[in-house]
């Protein structure tokens, strides 16, 4: 959420971009258009453009031409794994054991992990066979065209700024609830008022947000330093989480393992809710 988009980076853009639903059956027909004509085509695209010595420079080397590289494999992978924990699996993963699959949570978060992991592998493909800048539109404007292009373009700007919403929401409630508690819901009136302004509008989530703004706007070398230490706290808290559980484990509720309330109708919304969770 901290981390700014390397804007000369396909393996980047398509490492953030992995959580699409809709773009696993899109970018899987995209990636079985690519015939060698396209193919060729699409190098043909990228050969054009030289450096001041007379070589000629793919359109990803052009780019990155007179561009400092800030992000390592690690900053990469940090981003990766930090876009993905986060609220959907802290608050989800209770949900959804609840009210939707029981203790066959698991499997619903194994069946949302595999539509991911497709997901991932379509943008890996086309990232690795079209050179050019742009993830998702770049990739459908090659195989698609321009107004495809654009449709996906700005499907994905929706999906990003719902899912940012949701997840400054969700903090800010979190936090809200928190203070409440921790003051017995006795916070004195000016700050009562200031995080609940009426009108469904959550102040800590609107600060979350504008803070989130801010850091991107710093750089790419700060942001990926705020990202890399968010990362490593989050990851250390699942690991809290994942290890606490298993000392507290009873076997016995693991008996029904999917309860006949939900069903089989529950455990495939459960993994369709927990699809979210990849958004972090």
């Amino acid at each position: 959420m901290f981390a700014k988009r390397h804007p000369t980076s396909p393996a980047l853009n398509g490492a953030n971009e992995n959580s699409s639903s809709s773009s696993i059956a899109t970018f899987s027909l995209a990636a079985s258009s690519l015939s060698p004509i396209n193919t060729k085509e699409a190098n043909n695209y990228s050969s054009h453009e030289k450096d001041d010595s007379g070589h000629h420079l793919s359109l990803a080397d052009s780019s990155h031409h007179g561009v400092e590289r800030h992000l390592t494999l690690f900053d990469l992978v940090s981003v990766g794994v930090g876009s993905t924990v986060g609220s959907g699996i802290f608050v989800l993963s209770g949900i959804i054991a609840r009210n939707l699959a029981g203790p066959a949570s698991a499997v619903c978060w194994a069946i949302s992990g595999l539509s991911a992991l497709g997901s991932g592998a379509c943008y890996a493909e086309l990232a690795g066979r079209i050179t050019a800048d742009g993830s998702s539109y770049s990739y459908v404007k090659q195989t698609m065209g321009e107004l495809p292009a654009v449709i996906a373009a700005l499907c994905l700007t929706y999906e990003y700024v719902v899912a940012s919403a949701a997840i400054a929401r969700s903090w800010g409630d979190k936090l809200e609830d928190w203070l409440r508690i921790s003051n017995n819901d006795d916070l004195p009136y000016w700050l009562d008022v200031a995080l609940d302004p009426g009108f469904g509008f959550n102040t800590l989530a609107f600060l979350v947000s504008t803070g989130s703004v801010w850091i991107l706007l710093c750089g790419v070398k700060e942001s990926k330093f705020v990202m890399n230490i968010f990362t490593m706290l989050k990851v250390g808290v699942v690991m809290l989480m994942v290890i606490g559980g298993l000392c507290l484990m009873d076997v016995s509720n693991f008996t029904p393992f999917l309860p006949k309330s939900f069903g089989f109708s529950g455990l495939m919304h459960g993994a369709t809710t927990s699809f979210f969770g990849y958004l972090g």
